[in-house]
Order: C-alpha cells, then sequence, then structure tokens
C-alpha cells in the first residue's frame, strides 16, 4: 500500500505509544515506535523516518538527548515533541534544539498529532523542492557563466584581428584613402574597440558570482569622495566653467565587500556625472533614507534621468536607455551593480524622469551613520 509517511514514535509510557501508533497506521502512515532514546538511536541504523514523535522524560536517553543526536546525524528529519510536562523551560529548550512542533499530553484528540505530522511533512517537502530548486538555478548559473566566459574569450581573437588589421591599413593607406574611406576605417575601429569594452564588462560580471564576499567596516563617504575627486580631475578643461555641485552626507558605514562596494558607487557616481554633464548647473546628492527595506543609500542627480516605462530594461546586461550618441557606455554597469548588492543580500531599485535627474537607492546590510 502507499504509506502517507513513516513515523518513529518514542515514548516510554506503553498505552500512549501504542494508541498513537494504531490511530496512525490507521491513517496510512507507517509507524514504528521504541520506548527511549537510546532504543530509537539504535532503530534510526535500520531505518529512515519521515518524522520522529518524542517525548522527553525517558529513562536510558531522554527526549533532548534523542534531539540532539537526531540534530546532528540527520538534520533534515522533523522532529515534534510530545510531552505531559508544561515547563516552560522545557519548551523553550525544545525549539532551541530545533524541533516543528510541541504537543502537551494527554492527547484529547489524535488528530492534533496527525495534523501536526502532515503540516510537519509538507514543510519538509517544500525544504526539500527549495533545496532542489536552488542547486538547479546553482548549476544553470555556472552553466550560463562558463559559456559567457567561453564566449568572450572566444571573441577576443577575431576581435584583436579586426583592430590590427584595420590599424595598419589606416597607417599604410590613410594618405591614399578619400575622407569617406578614411571615415569607414575610424569607425571600424571605434566598434572594436567599443565590442572590446563590452567584453571586459562581461567578463567581470560573469567573475561576480565566483567572487568570494570579504566584508568588513567600510566608509561609503570616503569612497564616494575619492571618486569625485578623480571624476573632476579627469573632466575636459571646458567642463570646469559649469562645475558639478556634489553633496555627500558624513560617514555612512556599511558592512561590505569593499571593492565592490567601491565598484558600486563609481558606476553609479559614474552614472550621475555622465548624465549630468548636458545640465546647466548639475548637482549630485549622495546620503542615507528610510525605506520599506530599512536604511538605504542614495544618489540623486538632476541630469537627462529616463523614462520610468523602460525601468525593467534598466538593470539589464547590454540594455541602455540612451543613444550612444548621446551617453557613451556598454550597458552593464548596472547589470553589475545588481548582481553585487543582490550579493550582498540588498536591494536596488530607482526612480526618474525624463531630464529632470534619477535617484538610486541601494541597501547593504548594517547602514549606519557614525
Amino acid at each position: 500500500m502507499d504509506y502517507e509517511g513513516v513515523v518513529l514514535i518514542v515514548e516510554d509510557d506503553e498505552t500512549i505509544r501504542t494508541s498513537a501508533s494504531m490511530f496512525l497506521e490507521d491513517a496510512d502512515f507507517e509507524v514504528y515506535s521504541a520506548n527511549d532514546g537510546f532504543a530509537a538511536t539504535e532503530m534510526l541504523k535500520r531505518i529512515t523516518p519521515d518524522v520522529i514523535v518524542t517525548d522527553i522524560r525517558m529513562p536510558k536517553l531522554d527526549g533532548f538527548g534523542l534531539i540532539e543526536t537526531v540534530a546532528k546525524q540527520y538534520p533534515e528529519i522533523p522532529i515534534i515533541v510530545m510531552s505531559g510536562t508544561g515547563d516552560l523551560n522545557d519548551v523553550v529548550k525544545a525549539l532551541r534544539f530545533g524541533v516543528w512542533d510541541f504537543i502537551l499530553k494527554p492527547i484529547a484528540d489524535m488528530n492534533i498529532l496527525k495534523h501536526s505530522i502532515n503540516k510537519s511533512l509538507e514543510k519538509a517537502r517544500l525544504i526539500e523542492e527549495n533545496k532542489l530548486q536552488r542547486k538547479k538555478l546553482e548549476i544553470a548559473n555556472r552553466e550560463l557563466e562558463s559559456f559567457n566566459y567561453s564566449v568572450s574569450h572566444d571573441l577576443r581573437s577575431p576581435l584583436h584581428a579586426i583592430d590590427a588589421f584595420s590599424e595598419m591599413l589606416q597607417e599604410d593607406c590613410e594618405h591614399l584613402l578619400p575622407d569617406e574611406n578614411k571615415d569607414h576605417l575610424r569607425r571600424i575601429r571605434s566598434a572594436a574597440d567599443r565590442m572590446n569594452k563590452m567584453i571586459d564588462d562581461l567578463l567581470s560580471l560573469s567573475r561576480l558570482s565566483r567572487q568570494p564576499l570579504d566584508k568588513s567596516d567600510v566608509n561609503l563617504s570616503y569612497i564616494a569622495s575619492t571618486i569625485i575627486d578623480d571624476l573632476r580631475a579627469g573632466q575636459s578643461p571646458g567642463m570646469k566653467e559649469t562645475a558639478t555641485q556634489v553633496t555627500i552626507e558624513e560617514n555612512i558605514q556599511v558592512q561590505a565587500d569593499i571593492g565592490l562596494a567601491k565598484n558600486v558607487l563609481e558606476n553609479i557616481l559614474g552614472n550621475a556625472w555622465k548624465y549630468t554633464r548636458k545640465t546647466t548647473s548639475p548637482s549630485i546628492e549622495m546620503g542615507t533614507c528610510d525605506t520599506e527595506f530599512g536604511k538605504a543609500v542614495y544618489v540623486r542627480d538632476n541630469g537627462a534621468g529616463f523614462s520610468m516605462k523602460s525601468y525593467d530594461k534598466l538593470f539589464g546586461v547590454f540594455q541602455r536607455l540612451h543613444h550612444e550618441k548621446e551617453f557613451q557606455g556598454t550597458g552593464v554597469g548596472l547589470a553589475t551593480v545588481k548582481r553585487i548588492i543582490q550579493k550582498h543580500g540588498g536591494e536596488i531599485w530607482a526612480d526618474a524622469e525624463i531630464d529632470k535627474g534619477a535617484a538610486f537607492y541601494f541597501t547593504f546590510p548594517d547602514i549606519k551613520e557614525e
């Protein structure tokens, strides 16, 4: 016959043990029983129950000793405590050991026990399905990363050949070519350079999943200030006439991988700097605020912004909301940022309006102000 599940009942009171066993057998469970924790551990060498139901006060090895043994050797087996003790300390201790339910004896209706067992079986099934799905997802992600890595490397060779031969042609024949053909060569080399940058970004994105987190206390405010200093130093002389006003809240502290946190700020602040360069009075603000996901860091600018109708594309790989001629980029930066934030267990989202700027919000564990 098909059983509802395999149950091991551990109870030193023969009357309760027998009545519970008979009731569960009538409900189509396969039932085994033992009169103390030691006998149960011996039985576990021969059978693998789906659920263990145990008393606490028993000779030789009590319920807590059995729970501790099962938790170490068979952590996937749900344990239900069925005890006559009403001591709150016993209940708390049992729950701390990881039991799934606690039923007080005497049990007026054995359906209470049946319901607890069925609930535990369903929970265990869902946990196992979740583990299986996570394992499948991990395998799929590894295969996708391997594919991305292989394809990216395979693209290098023909790309380098295109760039190298077009460079030689440009150097050797430029004086013989009409302006139109010179422009064609320039476009070829420009496209090859952009493709090379896209491959670099794709490889960096692929490596993120394999890179372990090395968390420490990180001062995002300090990192942001150094990034802004670098952006100011790298801007063209003509841009100095419309200096970008930058406000950074002091001492924004998080627990994060410092290298990855810097990558996040380089991308988000770099985008804010880039998309405000055509604004009359460009400004960028970085600070913290309370959100439904807890305290978040935000970076807000008054630049080009974007349409929220295209929001679903914002964090996608190679998805760009602005034309390449307007603002350069490979379309991988925000995908990388999202991967980093999620790797830390955080959230990231944005809000924007065309020509009125954009605001990006992201969370790290334990964001605090000092």
